[in-house]
């Protein structure tokens, strides 16, 4: 098993233990490893979303450390009830959504979005548009993992 691929394991490992210890307001779990951090964040309480753009998750900041920048990889996992329609789910850094872009969804999603960032502090946060009030959000969860990009050598 080389490194990354344990890493990649533990992490998976962290995530599923960590998803249950996240606060019923959302607020953050941070992870910090010497080049790889995590933000999870996550809610079973059900929230009553209005029309136009609703912040999911409560909008963390993390330092890029390496010179040659950072992937962001960013999942968001949620369930819909109440006014069910469209959802559009946008998860971010900086304000800038990743590859593949903001999510259309039905009921419940997982979208998944990576980002390539410069050196420097950025803010990870995930909205939530809808087009007529009372859509329910009833449970959600938040997963930003942070790689530091070293450069290859040869």
């Amino acid at each position: 098993m080389t490194f990354v691929t344990y890493l990649r394991s533990a992490l998976i490992a962290g995530f599923a233990g960590l998803s249950c210890l996240g606060s019923a307001y959302g607020a953050a779990i941070v992870i910090n490893d010497r080049h790889t951090h995590a933000i999870v964040q996550n809610s079973s309480t059900p929230v009553t979303l209005v029309a136009g753009k609703n912040q999911l998750d409560t909008p963390t900041t993390f330092d890029c450390r390496s010179l040659y920048g950072c992937v962001v990889l960013m999942t968001v996992a949620y369930t819909v009830g109440g006014n069910v329609q469209a959802v559009e789910v946008c998860a971010t850094v900086d304000g800038v959504s990743g590859n593949p872009t903001c999510d259309r969804q039905l009921v419940y999603g997982l979208t998944r979005e990576q980002i390539t960032i410069p050196k420097g502090n950025h803010t990870v946060g995930t909205t939530v548009t809808i087009q007529q009030d009372g859509l329910q959000i009833l449970s959600w969860e938040t997963d930003y993992t942070i790689y530091e990009v070293h450069k290859q050598s040869g």
